[in-house]
């Protein structure tokens, strides 16, 4: 949501009347008054009633994107004249896939319901078993930092988790200022994850911040990844509450220590590795999911139905940290 054309701001607007949206905003934003203040959409509508505003949040639905509202005074906004560049954009000094344009939706949406597929995949039952990946080539490869998924963090686009995993790697050495510069341009130009690994194993890496950081980044990583790429959050939530597990046979930190073709590797109690890869897997789809169910029950009570959108809560799903959040939200 922009304040103006410099700064943009996130704001989390749960009101769907002009009168109470702009009582929201105007605590928000000093500047803009109550009785004189203009709101419009980013392609240059106006949203002067409560018809237009609710026309704005179905079609934001709709389309699955992140809602963009300009604020103006009262003499009003128009939305600027495009200009066709006579040459192509420039591209990215870092990164050989840039530009990377920002997500097409973000389950961090409060304003709309999520999308009929996601929330049926979030319903997922599926809870015995155990949901094995190694190869981003192989079944299940999309749970593979190596799997390609553009993605932005902090600004900076990215082709993988990988990716990311080893820029922070060289963000995280010995030299003065803490970054290797030169392996920082490998791994963003490089356009293979291996050849990205092989750069983040060769720096002088700082193990003892680097340890420290590791589980972060990880989670930054794969939180990124899904919120920037639709379908595969709804894979991912289709696996319910199943295990999820890195079959990597030579890796026992980020992976399991076995094999997918190995009988042992569906066994939890027979893994060789701490799985840190799987867990951060889990923990982000169970994240996700209670946004999900959030945001649904949210915007059904906003609406008054009672039916739309909610989630599906078995009893024991009620007990469930989701299932409370979402009980909560139908209580107040």
């Amino acid at each position: 949501m922009y304040s103006n054309r410099a700064k943009k701001h996130h704001v989390a607007v749960t009101q769907l009347t002009m009168k109470g949206m702009k009582k929201a905003l105007s605590k928000k934003f000093r500047e803009f008054k109550i009785s004189n203040g203009r709101v419009y959409s980013a392609d240059g509508l106006e949203l002067d009633s409560d018809k237009s505003l609710s026309d704005f949040w179905t079609a934001t639905g709709a389309f699955h994107s992140l809602p963009v509202l300009v604020l103006s005074g009262q003499n009003g906004w128009k939305l600027p004249p495009v200009s066709v560049p006579t040459t192509a954009p420039a591209l990215s000094t870092t990164n050989v896939d840039a530009p990377c344009r920002p997500a097409d939706w973000t389950v961090s949406l409060k304003a709309a319901a999520p999308p009929s597929d996601l929330l049926d995949a979030a319903r997922s039952p599926r809870v015995d078993g155990v949901v094995l990946f190694w190869n981003a080539t192989d079944e299940n490869g999309y749970l593979s930092n190596w799997k390609r998924a553009l993605m932005l963090v902090d600004g900076e686009c990215y082709t993988s988790v990988e990716q990311w995993i080893m820029a922070e790697k060289t963000r995280c050495c010995k030299q003065k200022g803490g970054v290797d510069k030169l392996a920082l341009r490998k791994v963003m130009r490089s356009r293979s994850p291996r050849d990205m690994k092989k750069i983040g194993r060769q720096v002088n890496l700082d193990k003892k911040e680097w340890s420290r950081k590791r589980s972060q980044a990880l989670l930054r990583g794969i939180d990124a990844k899904f919120r920037h790429n639709l379908p595969l959050t709804i894979n991912l939530l289709r696996t319910g509450s199943k295990a999820l597990a890195e079959a990597s046979p030579s890796d026992t930190t980020f992976g399991i220590g076995l094999a997918p073709s190995d009988p042992k590797a569906a066994i939890k109690e027979s893994w060789k590795g701490q799985n840190l890869l799987g867990k951060a897997l889990e923990m982000v789809r169970g994240e996700l999911r209670t946004e999900i169910f959030a945001a649904a029950s949210r915007f059904a009570y906003l609406t008054n139905d009672s039916h739309a959108g909610l989630p599906f809560c078995s009893s024991s799903e009620a007990s469930s940290p989701v299932g409370r959040l979402v009980a909560d939200e139908l209580q107040h």
